[in-house]
């Protein structure tokens, strides 16, 4: 049964100040807290006593300190993962930088907490820093039945804690500064090494460079390109090989070596399992010797080795540039006492890189050259087929203005047939009721003359005369008509009244007049058009070619039905207004649909028509509103035209 010692407060006090003291000069904080364990000890029952101090942002501890007279200690120094506060006591302390106190029978209640022997009397304490943080746990314990420590003993605990956790912050701020000096000397180190090493690679690569501005033969550059890494690295052997990847060929541009690669000197090869194709396909620098060849063998990184392949170390830098591989550089040494460090590898593969410039500037360079003489042998032979065009584009221009020129005469003499066609027949029936009419007055002058003009014969001379006045004049009303209608199509040559109008507000006028005729009543007219589109265009020719469009639906489409639906939808593109009209009539057949637009051309000529209409809205399209006009006629669904006019015309 451990003895329940009784202390004064100037002996812990005394104590607790050595102890302080001894912590400036110590330097292992294992035997300071062993030292300051058995001081413990010298004032109050503590045989049980555990460390352990979290390592810096980790989830690790270390197992500092351990005494118990049960359990056997951990290794001072070893690491483990912290445990979780719901498993560890010792844990939950550290994670919650709280103090903790608890009995045997509390544990059982609890359940199982911890690992180990199971004490009667539990204190833990956290370690903390100078910013109240915790840094790992203090934890006493006894195995004696019925014991527990006063309230005293555990605020001595608590104060011994404090300098317990003073001793650890001291150790490990003297182990990082010791670290940050390793790391910094470590650096310092490498930078030296890395200054050295940049200074031989600037330097290399400087002389190489300068290889660009040199017109030399390439076993010139490549011989340059030996004597320089000869300068900073032993390149007794080296072996310059191009790659050539449309045939999958290597060839060795470059080769020096004291053992048997010398007769592939100016050789061409195809591309095998070789070193040479393990740093193309790797493309990147290696470092070999005898051991990593054998391991990447087995592995079969590597299938086989042209030559000598017992060097004792070997390193190779694939030629790239631009993406391309353009070859390899392989230096190795048959000297056991030469060993190749990743340092000369990263010489070696800058070396590589600007090799690879030179070549790929040259390659370029020789496609350019090639390509400009095939571009001047292809201007030379588009000059010629140039002028052999210019020729046929003259002969095809006044072949043109010949064709346009006929068009125009058949044009012309197709509207000239036609009027003279629809003319003819009412005059003629004029100059017949004239003649009859003047043949009539003079067989009447000879009778009054002779004295035998009977009152029959007078009176049969005035009812013809009066059968023959309405046969006239109709007929010449007729040919009048025909006249007006013959100019009306014509366009005219004065400069039109250009308006800035709201398409919708146009259109909407135009059905409120529609719906307001007999035609209302059978056929519906319905418009789409945004609000915003607004035009500079021939009103009047607009109205005109609307109105024509509504009129042919209701005359032509609709003479065999009842009643019908037109629609028409304005939209706005760029700099051009689209609007397509389109009715639910009996439509057209497709040959009349292509001669819709011809003068004179009608399907109901028996009934009056004229076949003026369509032509007339032709020109008022492309002439008076400067568009463009299509018409189409699915098979049973009506016709639909097409109108694209400008947002502005020009006057």
């Amino acid at each position: 049964m451990e003895k329940r010692q009784n202390y004064s407060e100037k002996s812990a006090l005394v104590t607790l100040l050595a102890l302080e003291q001894q912590l400036i000069d110590s330097t292992c904080l294992f035997e300071y807290i062993a030292v300051a364990h058995l001081k413990l000890q010298s004032l109050i029952p503590a045989k049980n006593l555990l460390v352990w101090v979290s390592l810096s942002d980790t989830e690790k501890i270390e197992y500092v300190y351990e005494q118990d007279e049960k359990d056997i200690a951990d290794k001072p120094g070893d690491t483990a993962i912290l445990p979780s506060a719901i498993k560890s006591p010792t844990a939950w302390v550290i994670r919650n930088n709280k103090k903790l106190i608890f009995k045997r029978h509390q544990t059982i209640a609890e359940g199982k907490w911890g690992v180990g022997s199971r004490s009667e009397f539990w204190v833990g304490l956290p370690l903390r820093n100078n910013l109240q943080n915790s840094v790992g746990a203090l934890v006493v314990q006894s195995y004696e039945k019925r014991f527990a420590y006063t309230e005293e003993q555990i605020n001595l605990l608590r104060t011994f804690s404090a300098l317990i956790a003073k001793a650890v912050n001291k150790h490990r701020d003297v182990e990082n500064i010791a670290s940050i000096v390793v790391q910094r000397t470590k650096q310092l180190e490498r930078e030296l090494a890395k200054k050295a090493l940049s200074e031989k690679i600037q330097q290399a690569v400087y002389d190489i460079a300068s290889l660009n501005h040199r017109k030399i033969k390439l076993e010139e550059v490549f011989k340059t390109v030996h004597k320089t890494l000869n300068r900073f690295i032993d390149a007794s052997n080296i072996v310059i090989s191009e790659y050539r990847a449309a045939r999958n060929e290597v060839y060795f541009s470059y080769v020096v070596d004291a053992d048997d690669l010398e007769h592939y000197r100016g050789k061409t090869v195809t591309l095998s399992s070789s070193l040479t194709s393990y740093i193309i396909n790797k493309r990147k620098a290696d470092l070999l010797n005898q051991e990593i060849l054998k391991a990447k063998r087995m592995t079969g990184e590597i299938v086989g080795v042209v030559g000598n392949a017992q060097f004792n170390s070997w390193i190779g830098a694939p030629m790239i540039s631009g993406g391309d591989v353009y070859g390899v550089i392989f230096i190795q040494s048959y000297d056991k006492h030469i060993f190749y460090t990743p340092a000369d590898v990263e010489l070696l593969q800058y070396v590589a890189t600007q090799v690879a410039t030179i070549l790929d500037i040259r390659s370029k360079t020789e496609r350019s050259l090639l390509a400009k003489a095939e571009i001047s042998k292809q201007h030379q032979e588009l000059a010629a087929k140039n002028s052999k065009l210019q020729a046929t584009l003259e002969d095809l221009k006044k072949t043109q203005q010949k064709l346009i020129q006929k068009e125009k005469m058949n044009a012309l003499n197709t509207l000239v047939a036609g009027v003279a066609h629809e003319v003819n027949t009412p005059l003629g029936v004029c100059i017949t009721c004239i003649s009859d009419s003047l043949n009539r007055f003079e067989k009447l002058e000879n009778a009054i003359l002779k004295n035998q003009l009977s009152t029959k014969d007078f009176l049969s001379f005035i009812k013809k005369r009066q059968q023959l006045g309405p046969l006239l004049s109709s007929n010449m009303t007729k040919a009048i008509q025909l006249v007006d209608s013959f100019r009306e199509v014509s366009i005219n040559s004065s400069q039109p009244q250009l308006m800035h109008i709201q398409l919708h507000q146009l259109l909407l006028s135009i059905k409120q007049v529609f719906d307001k005729t007999a035609a209302a009543s059978k056929y519906k007219l319905t418009i789409e058009c945004p609000k915003h589109i607004e035009l500079l265009t021939n009103v009047q020719a607009l109205e005109n070619i609307i109105s024509y469009l509504i009129s042919n639906s209701v005359t032509h489409a609709f003479s065999t039905k009842e009643n019908g639906e037109m629609l028409l939808q304005a939209s706005l593109t760029a700099d051009t207004v689209t609007l397509i009209y389109s009715d639910s009539g009996q439509g057209m057949e497709a040959d009349h649909v292509e001669k819709l637009f011809y003068p004179f051309f009608t399907t109901q000529r028996n009934q009056g028509s004229k076949g003026l209409g369509a032509y007339h809205l032709y020109n008022l399209v492309t002439s008076s509103l400067q568009g463009d006009i299509q018409v189409h006629s699915p098979a049973g669904r009506g016709l639909s035209f097409q109108i694209d006019i400008p947002t502005g015309l020009s006057k």
